[in-house]
């Protein structure tokens, strides 16, 4: 029928979905995931992650948020001594985050 969009669910997530983010332009999501992995999804060509990264390395919650319409992504989360650390992705190199600061100490 035109003008109807095609709905499908996306792959499930290894663990609790704990942020997503849509690109400025709407083609893409990022999302973070307790299991501690970070996913882009092009909704619009396949249900699974086009690309996914080891993102923080505590499961404690951690945030994912596009940068505008730029090709880079903000994460904020824990690393194993549980230090909050803000990384930078270029989603054109997501194998490992291009710039990471850590911040200080999570409490509990």
């Amino acid at each position: 029928m035109p003008g109807t969009a095609l709905r499908k669910p996306l792959d499930a997530h290894g663990d609790q979905l704990q942020s997503l983010s849509w690109k400025q332009d709407g083609r893409l999501l990022g999302t973070a995931c307790k299991d501690k992995k970070l996913r882009i999804f092009d909704p619009r060509a396949s249900a699974a992650a086009s690309q996914s990264a080891q993102g923080h390395e505590n499961s404690k919650d951690s945030r994912l948020l596009w940068m505008g319409a730029s090709d880079y992504l903000i994460s904020v989360g824990c690393n194993q001594m549980r230090e909050r650390e803000v990384k930078l992705w270029d989603t054109r190199k997501f194998s490992s985050a291009t710039h990471s600061v850590t911040l200080d100490t999570s409490p509990g």
